[in-house]
């Protein structure tokens, strides 16, 4: 089975990837600006936001999310030159990690608690989100072309954004301007969590996704799991994709049949992942964006 390797990057923060040190693998010409965009409690939220340098002009913008199961996990871990090279603004976004550990869905998961850990990170997607709208003049950012991408908990976390979104949740309306809906969701091994074993039903078309997903996930399920002791339910691509399709909602997969969790990773891969990147980059070419 194809091992994904997740190309760490090895240098400390600063404006440009060539003249100082970051935590990030850069091309050169990129900047990074990083912004404190919430304080909730104890929790100082930031992002790294990257462009390239005296580009002025709106661009399409990627959120990218970080996995870790809501209990571990860095902003630091997500790899933006892939999508620098595709024209693309990028920013690197803390989320609040709510849980103890990460608990597999079996019969002992407490859904509540996952539900409150998803919350609090999908409420800190949109408040991020929002950051970035006000500031899309200086930033250079087109408000009708974002994009979230993410893996594992990130990936949930953007699949979730975009359900919560188009079901007019109050977490959503309060917090993003009224008739904003996002560009696309690229899921590295993500679905919709939720609590009740009904599947999920969206009020509103959702915007186009991408779902990446190994066919043998022993974390993410790639099709439904249902716990009814703990009134929680997760449904995966296999499910998501079936729905969209009887919807005729626009869609791509990237099924990799004999792989398990290690799919995660891939919206975060370095650039020089070719095969991995064109699949990508296929899905954001279908956005015309």
């Amino acid at each position: 089975m194809k091992k994904i390797i997740v190309i760490a990057a090895l240098c400390l923060a600063a404006l440009s990837a060539k003249a100082q040190n970051c935590p990030y693998d850069l091309p050169e010409g990129a900047v990074m600006e990083t912004f404190t965009y919430a304080v909730k409690g104890p929790d100082t939220l930031k992002l790294d936001f990257f462009r390239m340098k005296d580009d002025t002009a709106p661009r399409p913008t990627m959120i990218l999310s970080f996995g870790g199961g809501w209990w571990t996990g860095s902003r630091y871990s997500m790899a933006p030159e892939m999508y620098l090279l595709k024209g693309f603004n990028v920013a690197c976004i803390d989320y609040r990690i709510s849980l103890e550990r990460f608990m597999f869905v079996d019969s002992n998961v407490d859904g509540y608690k996952y539900v409150r850990a998803i919350t609090r990170a999908v409420e800190d997607t949109y408040d991020a989100t929002r950051f970035l709208l006000d500031r899309s003049e200086s930033l250079g950012i087109d408000a009708g072309r974002i994009v979230l991408a993410g893996c594992s908990a990130g990936a949930i976390n953007s699949v979730m954004a975009e359900y919560l979104l188009c079901n007019d949740d109050p977490i959503a309306t309060s917090r993003l301007p009224e008739g904003f809906n996002y560009a696309g969701v690229i899921s590295g091994a993500g679905g919709v969590w939720k609590l009740g074993m009904s599947h999920p039903v969206y009020k509103w078309a959702p915007c186009p996704h991408m779902f990446i997903h190994g066919t043998v996930d022993n974390i993410v399920p790639f099709g439904e799991k249902l716990v009814p002791e703990s009134n929680f339910g997760c449904w995966g691509p296999a499910f998501l994709s079936e729905y969209f399709r009887k919807m005729g909602w626009r869609f791509d997969t990237w099924f990799i049949e004999g792989m398990n969790h290690d799919a995660a990773s891939i919206p975060s891969l370095n650039k020089s992942m070719v095969e991995e990147t064109r699949h990508i980059y296929d899905f954001l070419d279908k956005l015309s964006i």
